[in-house]
């Protein structure tokens, strides 16, 4: 039995992950932290690595998307004692251009609009949960989450991390692309592994495939 530590991307809670947690559950001790700015307090980076690294009792799995990709880095860096492997999917490992424009447009966007577009960015049977997460974080720290992305550069540090990786990526998330590549790059013990045919939460729309993917990470 492993421990996974599963950290969720931005605009979302830790429910997120229940469709990998009810699959997971029987095998694996499974964690899914709530990141800060979900209960009142605000959002910063630190914060959400030291939710992370506050869990690492053992050595565990950390599986990180988007956002949680990020954190879960900043964790290894922080714990390489207690990081047996990394999975990251989607995440960056310099801010791309779009999440310039992305910060510019939700900053000017009403509260509404931007749960709805939360709520598109899922499949529909998800939709009412996107929206209830994103009134129970809110705008200022959905911003904040953005902002805090926006200051990330991972590439000098990357080479220090010596867990086994695997990098992932769907093909519909152009905009990670690159920083996927980056990332298998730069650290040692990197496998990158371009998903056909899904976009940035395939966690979400291709459940069963992401976590056949982590499994067969898990076995190796």
């Amino acid at each position: 039995m492993s421990t996974l530590v599963l950290i969720h991307p931005a605009g979302v809670t830790a429910r997120y992950w229940q469709p990998q947690r009810d699959r997971l559950t029987p095998q694996h001790r499974v964690h899914t932290p709530e990141l800060p700015g979900r209960d009142g307090g605000p959002f910063t980076l630190a914060a959400a690595v030291d939710t992370v690294t506050d869990l690492l009792d053992e050595p565990a799995y950390l599986v990180g998307l988007s956002l949680g990709a990020t954190v879960a880095v900043r964790a290894a860096l922080a714990r390489p004692d207690a990081v047996r492997g990394l999975v990251l999917s989607g995440g960056i490992a310099y801010p791309p251009p779009l999440l310039t424009v992305q910060r510019a447009v939700m900053a000017v966007l009403p509260a509404g609009a931007l749960a709805a577009i939360n709520a598109r960015a899922v499949p529909a049977e998800y939709a009412e949960q996107a929206r209830a997460d994103h009134a129970r974080i809110g705008k200022a720290n959905l911003l904040a989450e953005m902002r805090e992305l926006a200051g990330v550069d991972l590439r000098p540090r990357l080479a220090e991390i010596d867990a086994p990786t695997l990098v992932l990526c769907g093909t519909r998330d152009r905009a990670n692309l690159a920083s996927a590549h980056q990332l298998a790059a730069g650290i040692p013990a990197a496998e990158l592994r371009l998903v056909d045919g899904v976009g940035h939460l395939w966690s979400r729309s291709h459940p069963q495939l992401f976590t056949d993917v982590l499994l067969d990470f898990l076995e190796r």
